[in-house]
């Protein structure tokens, strides 16, 4: 057997927040995992999910974790696999609660590009696009890239889906942009419709960068995180965006059965 992830980016992955043995948003977590496997290799995502809290139990319970669920085609063959035999492994790193909360700085990376097809819902391991514009963004003094599609639309950061006020409208790019589906970005929109913040799904033409008033991103490790500036211009704080981060805040705070399991 092989490492086909390691040798043809031929491996999925999840990444998970866990505070006090506590998974965060884990039903958006499998859900999501339920899509990718699918087409992944056809499969559901028990095993999957077995795995995971059987191991997640080796790790401390205490403080903040990134746990890292890579699955991978455990198999021989080239390019074409000769079985669909799949392996697990985790990886946990613990945080700073002090982390979490800074504000970051972006700039536009203009030199590698994603597009939207039918693999862009997939935490691939062949993540080379997003490894190079955060590589592009660090040199450049940056915490996170920008990232275009194809269209010269914004799509998301290097490390986050992103919301944009632009025009007074809170907006950010539709899955068709070729961005992930964020399990954050997910819990953000439920949250916002709940309370009846309006948030505008549609592309985002590059043209548009100087007419962005404010932003944010969001991933599943830091929640909702202010931008400061993109491309060295500063962005203005905003009451909407604010209350919106004070509401969810608490949600993944308080409403512990609906976006935190205990494994």
């Amino acid at each position: 057997m092989s490492d086909r992830a390691a040798l043809y980016g031929d491996g999925i992955f999840e990444t998970m927040f866990v505070f006090n043995g506590c998974i965060r948003l884990l039903d958006l977590h499998i859900q999501r995992l339920d899509t990718a496997l699918y087409t992944f290799a056809g499969s559901g995502p028990a095993d999957a999910v077995r795995y995971l809290k059987h191991q997640i139990k080796e790790y401390h319970s205490k403080g903040f974790w990134r746990i890292r669920l890579t699955i991978h085609r455990d198999a021989n063959g080239l390019y074409t696999p000769q079985s669909d035999y799949l392996s697990y492994s985790i990886q946990a790193q613990q945080l700073d609660a002090n982390d979490l909360t800074q504000q970051i700085q972006l700039i536009t990376c203009f030199d590698f590009r994603i597009h939207y097809d039918k693999l862009s819902h997939l935490k691939s391991c062949s993540a080379i696009n997003y490894v190079l514009a955060a590589r592009q963004a660090n040199h450049k003094q940056a915490d996170a890239a920008l990232i275009l599609n194809h269209k010269q639309q914004i799509a998301e950061t290097s490390g986050s889906n992103i919301f944009l006020f632009i025009s007074d409208v809170l907006v950010t790019p539709p899955l068709t942009s070729g961005c992930l589906p964020g399990v954050m970005r997910s819990f953000v929109l439920k949250i916002a419709r709940k309370n009846n913040i309006k948030i505008t799904i549609r592309s985002i033409d590059y043209s548009e960068i100087n007419q962005i008033q404010a932003a944010f991103v969001t991933n599943a490790i830091r929640g909702i995180q202010i931008v400061h500036s993109i491309d060295k211009q500063m962005l203005q704080s905003n009451s909407l965006i604010a209350q919106l981060k004070h509401i969810v805040d608490k949600e993944l705070k308080n409403n512990v059965g609906d976006t935190a399991t205990q494994v």
